[in-house]
């Protein structure tokens, strides 16, 4: 069981952990996010300005992480106008989510019962 609160992760084990994300944090990698959030606000293909301004991130930084989405298939470049939109590799983790929601709507009642049935805990993993 995973419990989100503020700015920690406390995951349920044979012992605690917590994670401090401040200790943890990478500009790269919350820039790359906030790239790949933009196109939520928008949904559309966006030019390299666009994002900029949704991302309040300087163009050579966000051109930078383009460069490295769109080489990883995460972001495609539109050759004809300069705009870019997001790739095939973002539908394919969509997808595994999307499965995974399906097969938790699914079973969950079955656990429901299960749970209260047997009295115990029960987990999908």
């Amino acid at each position: 069981m995973i419990f989100l609160l503020k700015k920690h992760f406390i995951i349920e084990r044979n012992n605690y952990m917590v994670y401090d994300y401040k200790k943890y944090n990478l500009k790269s990698v919350k820039r790359i996010c906030n790239i790949l959030e933009s196109f939520i606000i928008k949904k559309e293909e966006l030019s390299l300005s666009d994002i900029c301004k949704i991302t309040g991130l300087n163009k050579s930084v966000v051109f930078r992480n383009l460069v490295n989405l769109e080489e990883e298939g995460y972001i495609i470049k539109n050759k004809e106008n300069g705009k870019y939109f997001i790739g095939i590799k973002i539908f394919q983790l969509g997808n595994i989510v999307k499965e995974e929601m399906i097969l938790l709507n699914k079973s969950s009642p079955i656990m429901e019962f299960l749970s209260e049935q047997l009295k115990e805990n029960v987990y999908l993993f």
